[in-house]
């Protein structure tokens, strides 16, 4: 019988994730990826959140913009605190918060900066233009563009092949898995998988 110590969800693995003593493990990220669809679902083909960050880390190690692991796991705290989309994440400073708080632990388990990058801000930003090209009804002309980085992403996407792929939840998590143990071999960082 296990004892429960506070608020906790149940992970992919069994294992119970503890919301004031959290313990990452990638098969737990990397499968709850591999299951969240980007844009809240409202998209013409599924596509992961798994997906994306393997996007935002392939344009980081592209762009030369910084460490592609922390394009891979900047989103890994969606695996247990879910996303809300972002214009309606503004009205919610408390969700804000927890999701803050999150993050930073996500990215100290993975041995990254506890301050997201310019790079990664960037990478993001061009990604979510890529994606909105092929992925929703406006193709991305709604999604507002602080960084500058539309006509770019654009480019990239009609002229250079940047695309998404559509992988199904299965090869999504297994392509998330590999990418990270690929960024990550030879690390010191303190990591439980």
């Amino acid at each position: 019988m296990t004892t429960v110590r506070g608020p906790f969800i149940q992970t992919y693995s069994g294992k119970h994730f503890y919301w004031d003593d959290p313990d990452f493990h990638l098969e737990d990220i990397a499968h709850a990826l591999g299951m969240n669809c980007r844009f809240n679902g409202h998209t013409r083909h599924f596509y992961s959140v798994a997906e994306h960050s393997l996007l935002v880390s392939l344009l980081m190690e592209e762009l030369r913009s910084g460490d592609p692991l922390e394009g891979l796991v900047h989103d890994a705290h969606e695996a247990y605190l879910t996303d809300v989309p972002r214009p309606f994440k503004q009205q919610l400073p408390d969700w804000q918060v927890y999701e803050d708080r999150l993050e930073k632990e996500v990215r100290l388990w993975a041995g990254l900066p506890v301050e997201k990058s310019k790079g990664l801000k960037e990478a993001d930003q061009i990604a979510l233009f890529i994606e909105g090209w092929y992925l929703v009804a406006d193709r991305g002309e709604c999604f507002s563009d602080p960084l500058g980085v539309r006509p770019k992403a654009l480019r990239m996407a009609e002229n250079e092949g940047w695309r998404v792929i559509n992988l199904d939840p299965k090869d999504a998590t297994a392509a998330f898995t590999r990418r990270f143990l690929s960024l990550t071999e030879g690390r010191n960082a303190q990591r439980r998988h």
